[in-house]
């Protein structure tokens, strides 16, 4: 989600705009700062994984389960 994106990128220093990525719906997440707790991290992890999971073919979602 791009606005979620934004948002995360104005709250937290360590979040900056995707590495080599789609810039305006991807965040690098820079975690040796200290500054994320690590309950943060690991939605940011469950929120990039289900936005891809979103993405894949009907099929594809079904092998995963």
């Amino acid at each position: 989600d791009p606005e979620y994106a934004q948002e995360l990128r104005a709250e937290y220093d360590s979040i900056k705009p995707g590495y080599h990525m789609h810039k305006q719906q991807w965040n690098s997440v820079y975690v040796q700062t200290g500054e994320l707790t690590q309950q943060l991290i690991k939605e940011l992890i469950d929120h990039s994984y289900e936005m891809v999971v979103k993405g894949l073919s009907k099929k594809l979602r079904e092998s995963l389960n």
